[in-house]
């Protein structure tokens, strides 16, 4: 993680911007006019005493409803621009934050999983969204405050005002140690929002398996334990800013004994009344500024570590993304993958010495037991996995000299858990590919079954799903990704567990509609399904990270080998 300095360095420059500009300036004039008012009241003072009577003061009230009227007019710009400084802060920290991750080649669960992006984009962007607020009204408005009303009491009262000067940094230094104490508790107050982030999305997108399960008290506890956690560290946080607050009324202490000492000057003839009067003003106006400058340094803490985690996202190493994506021809491109190993502990590899060729226009099965390397073995083709050693060429070609993003541009997988966005029927089926023609979205909504269901909603294509497409059954779910893969046209299509969700007869339906589309790619097909990888001329059986059996359908279902093991009663039934 970046050091603090440099986090706020960054900070700093994401602010800048217009909108911080214009609070920063109208915050200034704020400050300027509540010196100014003050200074009027003095005159003022001074004034009725030496003539005695309210005869002459007629201008002096002039400068002061007029002062007053400009204020708050002011006020109301710092204030308005203020908030606008906060909104343009906490959307540039989440695009940040979301780009960077898309950038990178973090595959969710590794260097930064669901609950952390999410943590990191909709949390720490709330908290950032208060640092502008903290930087603009408290270190620039409030300091220039300090500032400006300490010069003002030093032209009144010098000596008195040294003598305050003198004192303070004693009550900055206890500030300093008790934010510091604040700052550790409200990193670990930003820790567990993830987990309790983390915990309640699982409960919301996994209800119904916990219900099935009768999980229902075990995870209201664990939420609840984490919930409590965090409870705690903000009530910790909570009382180290409290006590922090409660510091510089030293500074509040140390005004009193002041104006005491001015009393005494002005029975001494030594200072007017209106002279006491601006002293005792400027000194109240700066013990609030004082007292949120001095808790700022522990709230800033807190923001400090929100915009370093959204930095962490930000800087996550881009995987080749700016080499250009080119589209190969889809006829002459096949896979070929030689001597590939790849673990995610040294321990245990998932993928060991890996080797199998597809043609172009090819048609392939792969069966494997459950745990055998399919999926993580489809996320190395695909290019979301690195691997250890070994190569893979697309069409020739190695990954590493084609580039990540035209290998994603050719190689698509469609997974066996549906990945469907809150919008309307249409964004998913055309994700990836928003400006096909509708002759083609026609050609894959009917080729995947999906007319009816189109039909059958409100506004046809373009009725909203909800978030996860919940109102879809599992098959449904299943067409709508296998149409979008259509729509994409890659050369190379893998399917992993794609039609699981499916019966055997809506299953054979579909390919049977595919054929011609499938016929013009390379085409690789995993699945547990007898009925579905028979269909292929060629079928390779995965286990122990590597290709233990490669050949026609027919063939291993006669060998008393590892295919026979894993589908036996199929073949039985297919028999």
């Amino acid at each position: 993680m970046t050091s603090r300095p440099h986090t706020f360095h960054r900070l700093l420059r994401l602010m800048w911007r217009r909108s911080s500009l214009y609070a920063l300036l109208l915050t200034a004039f704020v400050t300027a006019c509540r010196l100014y008012l003050t200074w009027v009241l003095k005159r003022w003072c001074d004034a009725l005493v030496a003539a005695g009577g309210p005869a002459l003061l007629t201008g002096e009230l002039v400068l002061v409803v007029s002062g007053a009227a400009v204020m708050v007019a002011a006020i109301f710009g710092s204030e308005y621009w203020m908030a606008r400084a906060g909104l343009d802060l906490q959307r540039c920290a989440r695009n940040l934050a979301v780009m960077g991750f898309l950038r990178s080649g973090a595959a969710p669960g590794t260097a930064c999983g669901q609950a952390e992006l999410l943590s990191r984009v909709l949390n720490d962007g709330e908290v950032l969204t208060a640092a502008s607020n903290q930087l603009l009204r408290h270190a620039v408005g409030n300091g220039l405050l300090v500032v400006g009303c300490v010069a003002m009491m030093f032209v009144l009262q010098p000596v008195t005002t040294v003598v305050l000067a003198v004192s303070v940094p004693a009550v900055i230094v206890l500030a300093v140690r008790v934010g510091r104490r604040a700052r550790r508790v409200a990193d670990a107050a930003q820790a567990e929002i993830a987990t309790l982030s983390r915990t309640a999305n699982e409960i919301a997108r996994f209800g119904g398996a916990i219900r099935n399960f009768g999980a229902e008290a075990a995870e209201g506890r664990r939420f609840a334990a984490s919930n409590g956690r965090y409870a705690a560290h903000v009530a910790t946080y909570k009382w180290w800013a409290s006590l922090l607050v409660a510091l510089t009324w030293l500074f509040g202490m140390l005004l009193a004994l002041a104006m005491a000492l001015g009393y005494l000057w002005v029975f001494q003839k030594r200072a007017s009344p209106g002279a006491l009067l601006a002293f005792a003003l400027y000194g109240f106006q700066a013990v609030e500024p004082y007292r949120a400058l001095a808790a700022i340094h522990a709230e800033m803490q807190r923001v400090l570590a929100a915009a370093a985690r959204v930095f962490a996202v930000a800087d996550l190493p881009p995987l080749s993304t700016l080499l250009p994506a080119h589209r190969l021809p889809v006829a002459n491109t096949g896979l070929a993958v030689t001597g590939l190993f790849f673990a995610y502990t040294p321990q245990a590899p998932v993928l060991a010495n890996i080797a199998f060729a597809v043609a172009p226009r090819e048609s392939v099965g792969i069966v494997a037991a459950s745990g055998a390397g399919k999926t993580t073995l489809a996320n190395v083709l695909r290019g979301l996995l690195e691997p250890a050693q070994g190569e893979i060429r697309l069409a020739g070609r190695d990954y590493r000299d084609l580039g990540i993003p035209t290998v994603r541009r050719n190689v698509l997988v469609v997974d066996q858990e549906p990945i469907l966005f809150g919008e309307t029927l249409r964004f998913n089926i055309g994700f990836g590919s928003p400006e096909a023609p509708e002759e083609r979205v026609r050609f894959a909504v009917e080729a995947l079954g999906l007319g009816a269901l189109a039909a059958a909603s409100p506004c046809g294509l373009d009725t909203p799903l909800s978030d996860f497409g919940l109102e879809l059954s599992g098959g449904q779910k299943q067409r709508v990704c296998l149409a979008r893969a259509v729509l994409r046209e890659p050369a190379v299509l893998i399917l992993d567990e794609a039609t699981s969700a499916l019966d055997t007869e809506a299953e054979s339906e579909i390919f049977s509609r595919l054929a011609g589309w499938l016929a013009e790619r390379t085409v690789i097909v995993m699945s547990h399904r007898w009925s579905t990888v028979r269909r292929f001329a060629r079928v390779l059986v995965l286990a122990d990270g590597q290709v233990l059996e490669d050949g026609s359908p027919e063939e291993l279902a006669q060998r008393p080998g590892l295919l026979r093991r894993l589908l036996g009663d199929q073949l039985g039934q297919s028999a």
